[in-house]
């Protein structure tokens, strides 16, 4: 009776095959690893980019209505003395900042949150990131609303195309007790206040937004906090100055240094955002530089990037052109 032979790995073979296995299970989860991080990256500083546009959007088209009052072009011309106006929650210094027209910009430069709560006493000071611009904007909506379309608590400007009043709806279709002669129309008005909070939608999150105080209508207006940006960390302006009437700005300036406010003709915008989460396999050592609000060199391990665009304000130039 014959034996057939039987064959087999050897034990080299076996060794052999093992090492070429566990080098292509090594490759695929080098792969795997790299396109998981990969992901995350993409995945983090798209958005970053989303959030920086759309802050940017929102600041630019609010900077390029301010001192908008319709067919107005002096706010002198608008009466604010109404007996509807009132307000719960101010937001200045002094008594009836919101129905002062006639300081359509206002900005602070850096300020501490002391300083910024001192200016605007609707911003807390404890959520204000301090050391950030704070710029605040009046104007109206650039669109008419019908009489009898008005929100119940909204204060609205009623002009005849020579002459205005502020006033606020009490109900639907309420007029002012005095309305204006001739034909009117009516202009939802709209201030804001922008600021960088601290947090995004829980206090001690730790996620910088752009914020911004705006006048809630209702049974009792005040200003109410609407954030619109996650991530948003440092947030600076420059003013350019028109210093020979051509209509051009000549030279930028910070707030704090800026002559006159009132010739200011344009705005240059900077923002620096970061992502909402960090990526521990990402180190950030580039250091950031907006306008004076000195380096910045964060160390950590969120992602960013920086936007940078320039406001021109037909509104308060064509003012200042007219006187």
């Amino acid at each position: 009776m014959t034996m057939r032979q039987q064959t087999g790995f050897t034990l080299i073979e076996l060794m052999v095959s093992v090492v070429i296995g566990l080098l292509v299970v090594l490759s695929i989860g080098i792969v795997f690893t790299q396109s998981s991080d990969n992901y995350r990256q993409d995945e983090r500083v798209s958005g970053v980019q989303d959030n920086l546009r759309f802050a940017m959007a929102q600041l630019t088209a609010d900077l390029e209505m301010t001192g908008f009052w319709t067919e107005l072009h002096d706010p002198t011309d608008i009466d604010t003395s109404d007996a509807s106006l009132s307000i719960t929650t101010d937001c200045g210094s002094a008594a009836g900042w919101a129905w002062t027209l006639t300081e359509p910009l206002e900005a602070l430069d850096n300020p501490t949150a002391a300083e910024a709560n001192a200016a605007f006493n609707c911003i807390d000071s404890g959520e204000v990131v301090p050391g950030q611009d704070i710029i605040a904007i009046k104007r109206v909506v650039g669109a008419t609303t019908a009489a009898a379309s008005l929100d119940e608590g909204t204060t609205y400007l009623e002009t005849n195309g020579t002459e205005g009043q502020l006033f606020r709806s009490l109900s639907a279709s309420t007029t002012p007790a005095t309305p204006l002669a001739g034909t009117v129309t009516n202009w939802a008005y709209h201030p804001t206040i922008y600021f960088i909070r601290d947090y995004h939608a829980t206090d001690g999150d730790g996620i910088p937004t752009l914020c911004r105080k705006y006048l809630l209508g209702g049974a009792s207006p005040a200003f109410s906090t609407e954030c619109i940006a996650p991530g948003i960390e440092r947030m600076q302006f420059e003013y350019g100055v028109d210093s020979n009437a051509n209509g051009a700005a000549d030279r930028y300036y910070t707030a704090d240094t800026v002559p006159d406010i009132d010739d200011v003709v344009s705005i240059r915008i900077m923002l620096l955002a970061r992502s909402e989460r960090p990526h521990a396999a990402y180190t950030n050592a580039k250091t950031y530089r907006l306008s004076n609000a000195g380096d910045f060199t964060p160390n950590d391990n969120f992602y960013r990037r920086t936007a940078m665009s320039v406001v021109q304000l037909r509104n308060t130039a064509r003012l200042r052109f007219v006187n």
